[in-house]
């Protein structure tokens, strides 16, 4: 949606991805479009005014690179910084934590006095408002791959199950949530996630954690057999209960590793 909306507000939108989705992305009204498999967008762009980073950490350097002096980066995918702690209304002690975990970003906004601006996804009724007034206001038309009624639910998950929609993360993503207790059972990885601004309040109070977890989805040919199966990695924000029930929350990070022939 980001596409629509700031062209929608009359800004040049360049983005970088993937040859197959060129002309879907194309189609959403972006000015430039970069193939990262054939361009590098940091040896193409400078002078860009706000860069919106959902790649994270090893990407960052090369965002603040082809920032003009005195322009802002948002990113949904790097480290909170003193900011964020401050906008959310975090308490003392985690404002300065959360400064110095953000240091490194800090500093390199301020080789050419730029801004790092840390978001952090959550529900936000409010925001789905505004953002639904927006496109109704400035009749923007959501991306959007086919329509299926209510009472036909079973073939819409049987299609994202075939791996026939658009967006592989998007479908791995909706293919978690049937899997989730066996997805927290080989997990490798298990951290406690600080409940940023306590923002969820009692909910909260008997922890949220984030589970590593890596799993395969077949991707199937015209004749209805499996091809290869691609694996992806993702991360499970899980809220546990006092009940000792666990939660999922929402499921971050979806990344394709690479597909793998059937026959491997």
């Amino acid at each position: 949606m980001a596409i629509p909306v700031a062209k929608s507000y009359g800004l040049t939108v360049i983005t970088n991805g993937s040859a197959a989705n060129k002309e879907r992305v194309l189609d959403l009204g972006v000015d430039r479009f970069i193939d990262y498999k054939t361009e590098d967008y940091s040896e193409v762009l400078s002078e860009v005014d706000n860069v919106l980073d959902t790649l994270g950490d090893r990407e960052l350097a090369k965002e603040f690179s082809i920032l003009k002096h005195g322009g802002k980066l948002v990113s949904l995918r790097g480290m909170p910084n003193g900011e964020f702690a401050v906008r959310t209304g975090m308490p003392a002690f985690k404002k300065l934590l959360l400064k110095v975990a953000g240091r490194k970003y800090d500093q390199m906004a301020a080789k050419k006095n730029q801004s790092y601006y840390f978001i952090f996804v959550h529900e936000d009724g409010a925001g789905l408002e505004r953002i639904s007034e927006i496109f109704a206001e400035r009749h923007i038309e959501a991306s959007v791959d086919e329509v299926f009624s209510l009472d036909e639910v079973n073939s819409a998950l049987q299609k994202v199950a075939a791996g026939k929609s658009k967006g592989a993360n998007e479908k791995a993503k909706a293919n978690v949530i049937t899997a989730i207790g066996e997805l927290i059972q080989i997990s490798d990885k298990k951290a406690e996630f600080p409940d940023y601004g306590s923002r969820h309040g009692n909910k909260a109070k008997n922890g949220w954690y984030r589970y590593d977890t890596r799993f395969a989805l077949p991707v199937y040919g015209d004749d209805e057999s499996i091809e290869r199966y691609n694996i992806f990695q993702g991360r499970l924000l899980i809220r546990h209960a006092s009940s000792g029930k666990k939660y999922l929350y929402d499921v971050l990070e979806i990344k394709k590793e690479t597909g793998k022939s059937c026959q491997t």
